[in-house]
Order: C-alpha cells, then sequence, then structure tokens
C-alpha cells in the first residue's frame, strides 16, 4: 500500500499535582524521496529543506542556572544550511521580561531588549496548570562559523538559564547540507504548541509513499516539555501519540534530556536516541527513561 499522508493525534494524562505535557516541536526527516510537505493542526511549518539534507538535534534542561551541554553531530564535510534554536518555560516564566537563554554565551531574550538578541517567535496554549511558552530563535549565524569549522562528529555548544525552575530547557536543531546523502531528502520542522488536553496535526506528502522501498527512511522527533516520569511518582505523566488511527506510544514524554526535577523537564528525539519504536505501544512510563526516547520510524505506519 502507498500513502502520502500522515495523521497525528495525541492525548495526555494529568497527574493531580503535577502539570501537563506541552509538545513544542516536531522534525520530520524523509531520506530517499524528494517531497514537499504541508500541516494543519496545532503546529505549524517553521522550516522544509530539500535536497542533500541531514538534520542533527539535541536538547538539554537542569534545575540550576549551568552551564549545560548540547550536542550536535557533524557528518563529513557538512556544512550547515539552517539553524534553529527553542526555549521552552512553564509554570508563568517567560524569557522576554528581563529572563533569558545562553547559547555559547549569547543571550537570547524578549523583543526589544537593549542587550543579547530576540526571539523570532513563541507559542502558548494558555493550558490551566502549564503557563508557559515556547519560543524559537534562527541561529544559522550564531553556530555556521563554529560547525562549518569542526571536524565531523560531535560538536558542542553550552546552554545557560536565568530563570530555571520556570525554564524547562532548550532544543538545537541544525539542517546540514550534507555531501554523505545520496537521494534528495526533505527536512521539515514544524513548531508550536500543542492542547495538553489533546490535540492532532497532519503531515501530507506531495507524492505516494512506498514502503516497499529499502532505501525509504521517514523519522519524526518530538520535543516535549513539562512532563515528568519518574519512580517517585506513582503515576507518571506521559502522551498517547497515534499515527493513522493507530497506537505508536502510550509513553512519550518525560525528561531524557534532562532530570526529573520542576525547570528540567524536558526531551526531544535526537543526539544518542534511536528511532525504533517503544516494544509495547500500550505500555505507559516504567523505570526505563529512554523506553521511549521521542524519535520514531514511521515506516510501518504506511
Amino acid at each position: 500500500m502507498n500513502i502520502s499522508a500522515f495523521f497525528f493525534r495525541t492525548t495526555v494524562k494529568r497527574i493531580a499535582g503535577v502539570a501537563f505535557i506541552v509538545g513544542m516541536l516536531v522534525a520530520v526527516a524523509l531520506l530517499g524521496r524528494n517531497a514537499a510537505f504541508a500541516q494543519s493542526g496545532g503546529l505549524q511549518p517553521l522550516y522544509t529543506a530539500t535536497g542533500n539534507v541531514s538534520l542533527s538535534v539535541d536538547g538539554v534542561g537542569g534545575k540550576s542556572f549551568g552551564p549545560y551541554t548540547i550536542t550536535i553531530n557533524k557528518p563529513a564535510n557538512a556544512t550547515v544550511r539552517k539553524a534553529y534554536f527553542f526555549g521552552v518555560t512553564s509554570s508563568g516564566g517567560d524569557l522576554e521580561y528581563g529572563n533569558w537563554i545562553t547559547l555559547d554565551g549569547v543571550d537570547i531574550m524578549g523583543v526589544n531588549t537593549s542587550t543579547g538578541v530576540s526571539w523570532d517567535g513563541k507559542a502558548s496554549t494558555g493550558a490551566t496548570g502549564v503557563n508557559g511558552v515556547n519560543y524559537w530563535k534562527d541561529v544559522t549565524s550564531m553556530v555556521k562559523t563554529k560547525i562549518d569549522n569542526a571536524p565531523a562528529g560531535p560538536v558542542t555548544f553550552t546552554e545557560e538559564e536565568s530563570n530555571s525552575p520556570k525554564t524547562d530547557g532548550a532544543v538545537l536543531a541544525v539542517i546540514f547540507d550534507d555531501p554523505n546523502q545520496t537521494t534528495d531528502n526533505t527536512i521539515v520542522l514544524l513548531f508550536g504548541a500543542l492542547d495538553p488536553h489533546g490535540d492532532s496535526f497532519n503531515i501530507v506528502s506531495s507524492s505516494p509513499l512506498d514502503p516497499t522501498d529499502p532505501g525509504l527512511i521517514v523519522d519524526m522527533s518530538l520535543g516535549i516539555s513539562f512532563g515528568l516520569q519518574d519512580n517517585r511518582v506513582p503515576n507518571a505523566q506521559f502522551s498517547q501519540v497515534d499515527v493513522n488511527g493507530q497506537r505508536m506510544s502510550s509513553s512519550a514524554g518525560g525528561q531524557d534530556d534532562g532530570t526529573p526535577d520542576f525547570g528540567a523537564l524536558i526531551t526531544v528525539g535526537g543526539t544518542g536516541d534511536s528511532n525504533a519504536l517503544p516494544a509495547d505501544p500500550y505500555s505507559g512510563p516504567n523505570a526505563d527513561t529512554r523506553y521511549d526516547d521521542e524519535l520514531y520510524s514511521l515506516k510501518s505506519f504506511i
């Protein structure tokens, strides 16, 4: 069967005394095909790249000022085409009015600031119990020289937070012009704030996808904040994710890239993660916080 669309539905469980989970970033990489994507729902397209391109994503969060480390994996001889930085707050926190996140020492703050640089956009669900805002910034000019001049392999950046108890963390996504890619690929970044009571978004390709094609790779990375999965919490928070009406995960979320503390609850599929699906899509969170690492292969849903 060929298919040209993916339909996603997310629902979130809330535990008394612990706030909702808020989704802020989805990255989709379709390798082996030149395809355009359209989208509708709680997330909006932020950037699309087509050609010999690849993607590296990493996130970090902590309950103190920092510094913390973000790691981007650079392919051999690749150069940066585009890079985006995301900051996430909760519990009434903001990154605009005197509060900031730094990327390699550069303050990123709200508009009309006299120091640092401004965020390019933001989104919020306004949901009771979350009261947080997701932010994004095009940081291509800030990271390109460092990454382009670095050897192949891990390239690290430091992140610091001025209001850490209300800042869950940050994510860096880098799209490369990658000569190691031998086919035209498509990478799509979607940004927004999904409704924690349940939300949906669609991704539509310009042509049907053939699951029998051995060269076809369809990977999706979710960025999720303010979700606690820890043995100290009897009923952990989790997102249920359905793709084309089929359950993909019942344990998305948590703090894979942070710590089990308020102000450090962040996870994103990327560096150090596997695109293997959770073994049991109906199993909730367990002691292994990486049972679901928010990086998924969608090929089995075609």
